[in-house]
């Protein structure tokens, strides 16, 4: 509660508001303070005051930097100076503005401290003085003027004038950190003040021709580069020196087979030099690689003039230009692709960061948004060389004492050595103390830098010269320089030799590497689909197989009660227990079985007498009685006995319009008559004008077969054809009879005779006539009990019977998938009774054969019992 008044007043005084005396006294106010207690407690909160001001403000050490440059990429004499004050100006702003201090773990705001824990934040005023021209007077001049007039603390180094500035410098006793490349002349002159961040110039080219030696239809090199630029001489020179000695004991066809050496002058003098010179030379002496060293904007024009005989070339490799992100573009793409090229930092480089910019692709990203344009090596060697001296501050006087912190600034705290106190580590007293000025600590924490930074790793030799930094060789692929040497940091696969253009890269209308692709995703999406089909077979082989193993009873499995029995053409159910349940055992006598491949059931007898009969389809709706009643009966009893009779009941039924009954000596074939008693079944009119049904004894029936009038067929005058001369369309194997038994399984209702399974021989009984088993009916048939009068069947049990089947039809009708054939006959012979006189209906399995075969779904709605 306190806090929340207090917190206000505490802000405003923080920020030195003009107000204080009104804020005090509206805080004594709050508490309840009279007036003349108000007076007295100024001095009080005034040392408050003090107090917070003292402990919340930043104190702060501002060193100055400077740097002579010509603000300008595009001067001959200096070119690149414009990226290195870029460069150095990313850093220095992101250090004095904290610019994402603190996100992921990077820290901007960078202090030092003594080991009292006195903390200044480190800050940088950074001064670029721009010579009128880019001559070593004006240079000089210049760097005199940044020594003595803007009194810097330390010079960031210019590379075209390295010499005489880093003598000014040193003379001076001012630090020269140069960021860019020199020569190893330069730091062999030791001087104390002079360091160098940049990567040795010896091996700048080792890396690249190493790889031309290995390749065997790289053997002749051309070499060129010029006199005017310290390191582009250095790394030719080395090149010369490596290619005719290791490499030439590497492989003894590589040899260099010409040098040539220029200057400003020469090309000043002949405006087309690199093509009427360099490019002649490469041609005349028979080279098949070609190595130039030249500045950055030189190097766009010498790639431009190669581009002319690069058909001819198997690698070119330039320094410094092709690094650029600007090169393809400038020169190029077709021109410049396969171009090699040596960097001191690339984005991509893998294991490397600090905590100020973090990794390579980071500092990328900083550069881009404080500068809008990607960084290359030259603004990234700047920035580093910023970096490494921010640390070399950081860590300078961590051992030390400041003598006088309140009163302490940078120049105090560089020249002063009464403004700190430091051991000296080197001295042969333990814990001896000698005067020692912050200059010193500085350069002797920069010779012993050894760290990571997201250029690569920073450590110097005793010539203050960076040598564990190693460059990286790209190559221009796509129009951008990838990283392809060493392996373990290469971006990209290195291309060599550069391929042929006159060679044929394109298969029909793709490009090889795309064909390639093509070709490989095709393949791959082939053995994926195959393995999804074998995956496919495989499963349903296994579901097929525990299908089988779920509906196949063995023999062995049953103990017979008593077997099937033939009645002339038909088969009595047999008994027999399975698994201590009584099951019947009832042969599959409405399909013929076959053990090998059958076909199939589209073709089957019931098909083929359908066309016969859609030419002369009856005009009448079903249930009518038939027109040709009277015209004709079969008077021949063993023709009779081999027509199929059930079979043309299910062919009538099939039909667009169907028969109901049949005309036996002018009686129906729909009911019967035990006893004076009346057991009619009926079915849904599909007409207001359906007569009735008649009924008839089962007796009569029998007596009267010889003599069936078929009107339909005599009708029409489509031909009976006997049964052992019909052809066998209707066998099926037992894969089919699987299938067959499996769908009547599924079957699930009280008034559904339940299959158990099927048997494929029974010891008794023919080999080619399958057995099914299923739930046993005590009773038997519905026809036997009828036909044997074993049992009176009253009012009741009759409507018992009726609506029992009606629920097993109306089930049946249900059925959408799979549709279903007729499955009650008008012989009743499927119907079952159980020992408590309540149907069951046995569904044949010719029912089921409309699922595999072409089936009219109109067969639903027709008005046949099923």
């Amino acid at each position: 509660m306190v806090w929340e008044i207090v917190h206000p007043y505490v802000v405003s005084i923080i920020a030195r508001d003009r107000g204080f005396e009104r804020l005090v006294f509206g805080f004594l106010r709050s508490l309840g303070t009279s007036y003349r207690l108000m007076q007295g407690r100024l001095a009080w909160l005034g040392l408050v005051q003090a107090v917070l001001l003292c402990a919340t403000c930043q104190r702060e050490l501002t060193f100055k930097v400077g740097s002579v440059m010509k603000r300008a990429n595009d001067v001959p004499q200096c070119p690149g100076t414009e990226s290195m004050v870029q460069g150095f100006l990313v850093p220095v702003e992101r250090l004095n503005s904290g610019t994402n201090h603190g996100v992921d773990g990077l820290i901007t705001k960078v202090s030092l401290k003594d080991r009292n824990g006195q903390e200044f934040r480190i800050k940088f005023d950074y001064v670029n003085r721009e010579p009128s021209a880019c001559v070593t007077e004006e240079h000089n001049k210049e760097v005199e003027r940044l020594i003595q007039e803007d009194k810097i603390h330390f010079l960031l180094g210019n590379t075209h004038f390295a010499f005489s500035e880093a003598k000014i410098a040193n003379e001076a006793k001012k630090l020269t950190y140069h960021c860019c490349f020199e020569t190893d002349e330069l730091f062999k002159l030791d001087y104390p003040y002079v360091f160098g961040i940049a990567n040795l110039a010896d091996s700048e080219t080792h890396q690249a021709l190493t790889s031309m030696a290995l390749e065997d239809s790289i053997a002749k090199l051309f070499i060129f580069y010029t006199k005017d630029f310290r390191y582009a001489t250095q790394a030719c020179e080395n090149a010369v020196s490596y290619a005719s000695s290791q490499l030439r004991r590497m492989s003894s066809k590589f040899q260099v087979l010409k040098q040539l050496h220029y200057t400003s002058a020469n090309i000043s003098s002949n405006p087309s030099f690199y093509d009427s010179v360099i490019v002649e030379e490469a041609l005349h002496s028979g080279a098949t690689a070609v190595l130039g060293c030249d500045n950055t904007l030189n190097g766009f024009a010498i790639a431009r003039a190669l581009g002319r005989i690069k058909h001819r070339l198997k690698a070119i490799f330039l320094t410094l230009s092709p690094g650029h992100p600007e090169f393809a573009e400038a020169v190029g793409p077709e021109i410049t692709e396969h171009i090699l090229t040596s960097s001191s930092w690339h984005p991509k480089m893998l294991g490397q960061g600090d905590s100020f910019f973090g990794r390579p692709e980071q500092y990328a990203s900083a550069y881009q948004e404080a500068t809008g344009s990607l960084p290359y090596f030259v603004p990234a060697l700047a920035s580093a060389t910023v970096v490494s001296l921010l640390f070399a501050i950081e860590s300078a006087f961590n051992d030390c004492e400041f003598i006088d912190p309140a009163n302490l600034d940078a120049d105090r705290l560089l020249y002063d050595s009464n403004a700190i106190r430091c051991p000296n580590s080197t001295s042969m007293v333990p814990g001896s103390v000698l005067p020692t000025t912050g200059y010193d600590m500085l350069l002797k924490s920069l010779s012993a830098q050894s760290m990571s930074t997201f250029l690569g790793n920073v450590e110097f030799n005793h010539f203050r010269r960076n040598i564990a930094h190693d460059p990286v060789v790209l190559q221009v692929q796509n129009g951008v320089p990838e990283i392809v040497l060493p392996l373990e940091q290469a971006s990209q696969k290195l291309i060599m030799p550069i391929p042929d253009p006159a060679e044929k890269s394109e298969i029909g209308a793709l490009e090889k590497d795309t064909f390639i692709v093509v070709v490989v995703v095709v393949i791959a999406g082939t053995l994926i689909l195959l393995s999804a089909l074998l995956l496919v077979f495989f499963f349903r082989r296994q579901h097929a197989q525990t299908i089988e193993s779920l509906l196949t009873i063995e023999p062995e499995q049953l103990q017979i009660i008593n077997l099937p029995v033939q009645l002339g053409t038909t088969w009595e159910s047999g008994k027999a227990r399975l698994r201590n349940t009584l099951v019947a055992l009832e042969p599959l006598r409405e399909i013929k079985y076959t053990s090998g491949e059958a076909a199939s059931p589209n073709r089957s007898f019931l098909t083929t007498r359908q066309s016969h009969l859609a030419d002369s389809k009856r005009k009448r709706s079903c249930g009518g009685e038939s027109e040709a009643a009277s015209s004709g009966h079969l008077t021949k009893p063993q023709i009779l006995d081999d027509i199929d009779l059930e079979s043309l009941q299910h062919e009538a039924c099939t039909q667009d319009t169907c028969t109901t009954s049949r005309s036996v000596n002018g009686e129906s074939l729909h009911g019967t008559s035990v006893h004076g008693g009346s057991f009619s079944q009926r079915r849904p009119a599909t007409s207001p004008s359906m007569p009735p049904i008649h009924s008839v004894s089962t007796q009569s029936l029998s007596n009267n077969l010889p003599a069936m009038s078929l009107p339909s067929l005599a009708a029409l005058g489509a031909p009976l054809v006997p049964k052992r001369d019909r052809p066998q369309s209707n066998a099926l194997n037992q894969r089919q009879v699987l299938d067959l038994v499996w769908r009547s399984k599924n079957l699930q209702h009280p008034s559904v005779v339940p299959v158990v399974g099927v048997m494929w021989s029974l010891p008794g009984m023919p080999a080619n006539i399958p057995v099914l088993v299923t739930e046993c009916c005590e009773l038997g048939s519905l026809t036997s009990v009828l036909d044997n009068q074993t049992m009176e069947l009253d009012f009741l049990k009759q409507l018992d019977i009726t609506k029992d089947l009606a629920d097993a039809l109306a089930y049946l009708h249900a059925q959408d998938k799979p549709y279903l054939r007729p499955a009650l006959t008008s012989k009743l012979a499927g119907v079952q009774l159980n020992k408590l006189v309540r149907a069951k209906l046995r569904v044949p399995l010719t029912a089921f054969l409309s699922v595999q075969g072409n089936f009219d779904a109109s067969h639903r709605h027709s008005g046949c019992l099923r």
